[in-house]
């Protein structure tokens, strides 16, 4: 059969043809390099040692053999669970410092087990009665953090992580609490910066702190 021929008397060149071998071929190997990038994506497991690692908060409250009455004691005080942490640092201040880390950590890095570390280590600090005055040291750097860190936190993050579920107005509530209800006990430069920090956290975020949290109000 001769080739087809143009207009011009010029013999035109075949379309090639691909067979659905060709084309299988193609898809087989276009598969092939799909598969092979996926293998040589990087494995994103931490290197040993580079991996955040908080302090573990201890698991029990209290110390083992405790009373039922000293088991309710310090499950409401919890200053024997802070005073078993802070065997773990150099320095009673440690604390604050793994505070501000944690802190950083989630805001900048995103790092959500530090924000999860953080809510804890806020929640042990302010729910300590005994440990404050052993250690007033650790409650003015406390308030000192706090009123930097809330201050630095943008408001969207604010109202969509911090103030979930009231975490800070009711754990904070239980600080102020504390502090004036043994202001001839405690150091008072700490006391008067405690309540004044009150103060500032309801005039800046109208939060308010005179009023029963939900979980201790009675059921009718």
């Amino acid at each position: 059969r001769s080739p087809p021929v143009s207009a011009s008397g010029e013999e035109r060149e075949k379309p090639m043809e691909v067979s659905s071998s060709a084309e299988a071929t193609q898809s087989s190997s276009t598969s092939s390099n799909a598969d092979n990038q996926g293998q040589a994506l990087p494995d994103l497991v931490p290197s040993p040692g580079t991996s955040l690692r908080f302090t573990p908060l201890p698991t029990h409250n209290y110390p083992t053999g405790s009373s039922p009455a000293d088991v309710t004691k310090y499950s409401i005080d919890r200053s024997y669970a802070l005073a078993s942490m802070l065997q773990t640092y150099e320095s009673p201040l440690d604390v604050i410092g793994e505070l501000q880390v944690a802190f950083v950590c989630f805001l900048v890095g995103q790092v959500y087990d530090a924000f999860e570390q953080w809510k804890k280590l806020v929640a042990l600090l302010c729910s300590c009665e005994e440990a404050i005055g052993q250690h007033p040291e650790i409650f003015n750097s406390l308030i000192s953090v706090l009123h930097f860190q809330l201050k630095d936190i943008p408001e969207d993050f604010f109202v969509d992580i911090v103030s979930e579920n009231n975490f800070l107005t009711v754990t904070l509530q239980r600080f102020f609490e504390v502090l004036e209800d043994n202001v001839s006990r405690f150091d008072k430069q700490l006391v008067k910066r405690g309540l004044q920090f009150r103060r500032h956290l309801t005039e800046k975020f109208d939060w308010d702190f005179s009023s029963e949290p939900d979980e201790f109000a009675p059921t009718v």
